[in-house]
Parts: structure tokens; C-alpha cells; sequence
């Protein structure tokens, strides 16, 4: 049996954990999925609870009993979906009394707008890092940009590596309208994610400056986090034709974003891998990213599912090349017929189940 964790509460980690669990299902494999107690998954996934503390001393105290709760259901393998505090003390616990596998999603933090407790923590994560490297059986890695980083910073656990291109973990909900775009009567290009510097909002809030159709196509930015002044002033400045969703969203809220969007797009200034662009692609929307690996290992050699910019102006003209009706299905269709081929969920996951131990793909 295949035990799935997560100690993570809310956002992408917790929706790609009840994933997982679904893909190992559908592939006819014994499994369990674990999470804390309040931790939002998808309301008909069968979940095995467990209480964690708060503080992050409590949380490291909980990992005796929690590895306690996952051994009393007899796993012959543990996979922890995220890289938090408690999953890696979690794995120290496990390692040794059952297969362990970790999954890693970024090999260095992002640059993001940190405070001096998040960075500590941050530090405090990667020095960890490499004794949970040591002793895990498997290392899953989400794209070949983050492997060949990971093999350049950690050679030795390099043996270890197995790669899960990541797929879209869509969750089970009917689509709901956001209330701020109840009457928005045109399409949008989509940022969705959560707002940070990395993710270079700012660019696309000028490159939209310059987008001659808004009167066709407004922009929605759709995340929680913190706005710089400068974004800020520039939504501003650009007024009816940005709409700011400024918050969580629901997985209802998410999944009627992506089914009215007119393209995914994603201004960032570093990634490992998007597992908002996978999420674009299983919808069938055509996608706008910057020149990064982590990025366009995502993009179909054969026909174009998407633009590759490099400036505000390649963003510019990306949105303005898909306002053609005809321009938008081509690049869409590309992009269903990309994610089906590569980034299927149930077949990924079924490979690496086919895998022997210390196999690599």
C-alpha cells in the first residue's frame, strides 16, 4: 500500500497530494491519503487525518505521532507530496521502516517578497534537505529544468531521481462565477497564481497597457498575495480593464477562470515548473510565458501551443496574435493535444509505478 501525505493546508501542494492518490487509483494501486486535520481537500476524497501543531516547534513534535498514524495502516511505500518542515522530519522518521519518497518542487526558493522568518525558515529547509536526501529511497522531481539543477546541486542523491512531469491536478467542482466578474462581458487573458515578485506582474500589467483590443479582451489577475505600489498604481491606472481577484479562490472559482479564459499567461522571471500553465493546457487555452526553461519544456515542438516572450512588447503582441478567433482555436487545440500526450496525470504516474527501484526515466 502506497500512503500518500501531506502536511501542507491550503494551495497547489494540497490539490497535487489528492492527485496523486487519484492517478495511483485509477492505476489499480493500494493506496491512503493522509492530511491535517483542517486542511481543505476535495470534498468525496477518502482522507486519514492526522492533528498538527501551529507553531513550528509544536509541528516537529507531532512527527512521532503522525509517522505513528501513517505506520499502523502498514505501508510498503510513504510518498510526501510536499517539502514542509514537518514532511521532511516526517521522512527522517519513516526512513528505514518503509520505502520513502520525497517530492521536491524547487531545488532554491524562489525570489520572493520574504520576511526574515520566512527566510530563516527557508534556510532551515535546505540544511535539512540534505539528510532527507540521504535517506529517502526516491527523489520525484516535477520538470528536466529542475532535475538538471537538482543534479548539479545534490550529484550525489542524483541516482535517486525519478521525474513526474507535472500535470494538472484539476479538483472535482462544478464551475462557479467569481462575484468580481459577475457581468464581464468580454474575454480575458488570465495571470492566476499567487501574487510575488518573481512572478513579474508588473510586466504584464504594461505590456496590457499597450494591448490595443481591451475593449474585446480585459485582463483578469486572479491570486492572493502582496501588490507592490507599482502594481498597484498600474492597475490603477488601467481601470475597468483589469479585474483584481485579490484572495483565495475556491476550486469552483478556479475552474470557471480557466474555462472562459481566452489564454494562460505567465510573465515570470524564474520557474521550475507551472503547474498553473499544466492547469492552462488541460483546458485547452493557449499559453503566453516568458523565456525560461521551467517554462517552455512545456511548449510543443511540433505545432505552436503557445508564445515564447522575452519583453513586454512579445507579451503585447502574443495577446494580440490570439485576439483571431482562428489563431485561438489552433494554439488551444495544440495545447489539449500537448497536455494528453505528456502531462497526463494518470499515465505519469502509471510509469513511474512500472519503474523498478532505482530505476531513473
Amino acid at each position: 500500500m502506497i500512503a500518500v501525505v501531506t502536511t501542507d493546508k491550503e494551495g497547489g501542494t494540497v490539490q497535487l497530494a489528492g492527485q496523486i492518490y487519484r492517478s495511483l487509483r485509477q492505476n489499480g494501486a493500494d493506496a491512503l491519503l493522509f492530511a491535517p486535520q483542517d486542511t481543505a481537500l476535495d470534498g468525496d476524497l477518502p482522507v486519514r487525518r492526522f492533528q498538527m501543531g501551529q507553531t513550528i516547534p509544536e509541528k516537529l513534535r507531532c512527527a512521532d505521532a503522525i509517522a505513528e498514524t501513517i505506520l499502523a495502516a502498514r505501508p510498503t511505500e510513504v510518498w510526501c507530496t510536499d517539502e514542509t518542515t514537518v514532511s521532511q522530519q516526517l521522512l527522517l522518521r519513516l526512513a528505514g521502516k518503509c520505502r520513502t519518497v520525497a517530492f521536491l518542487h524547487d531545488v532554491s526558493p524562489h525570489p520572493a517578497r520574504f520576511r526574515l522568518r520566512a527566510a530563516l525558515r527557508n534556510r532551515s529547509l535546505l540544511l535539512r534537505r540534505r539528510r532527507v536526501l540521504k535517506r529517502v529511497d526516491r527523489i520525484i522531481l516535477l520538470s528536466n529544468a529542475t532535475r538538471e539543477k537538482f543534479e548539479k546541486c545534490y550529484p550525489a542523491a542524483a541516482e535517486k531521481v525519478a521525474l513526474l512531469p507535472l500535470g494538472a491536478h484539476v479538483p472535482h467542482a462544478g464551475p462557479v462565477r467569481p462575484p468580481e466578474l459577475v457581468g464581464l462581458d468580454r474575454g480575458y487573458f488570465l495571470f492566476f497564481g499567487r501574487i510575488d515578485r518573481y512572478k513579474n506582474l508588473s510586466l504584464l500589467l504594461d505590456a496590457y497597457r499597450d494591448f490595443p483590443k481591451k475593449d474585446r479582451f480585459a485582463l483578469v489577475v486572479a491570486g492572493f498575495g502582496a501588490l507592490s505600489e507599482g502594481e498597484r498604481s498600474r492597475i490603477d491606472a488601467l481601470g475597468g480593464d483589469v479585474f483584481l481577484l485579490n484572495r483565495f479562490l475556491s476550486d469552483g472559482e478556479m475552474c470557471d477562470l480557466f474555462t472562459h479564459a481566452r489564454a494562460i499567461v505567465l510573465p515570470y522571471l524564474e520557474a521550475s515548473q507551472s503547474g498553473v500553465l499544466s492547469m492552462g493546457m488541460y483546458f485547452g487555452l493557449p499559453a503566453i510565458v516568458s523565456d525560461l526553461p521551467g517554462l517552455t519544456e512545456f511548449l510543443s515542438d511540433g505545432e505552436p501551443n503557445g508564445w515564447v516572450c522575452r519583453t513586454a512588447a512579445d507579451f503585447t503582441n502574443a495577446m494580440t496574435a490570439l485576439t483571431d478567433d482562428e489563431v485561438f482555436r489552433r494554439t488551444g487545440d495544440a495545447s489539449l493535444r500537448f497536455y494528453r500526450e505528456r502531462l497526463d496525470f494518470d499515465r505519469n504516474v502509471g510509469r513511474l509505478l512500472d519503474m523498478t527501484p532505482g530505476e531513473q526515466n
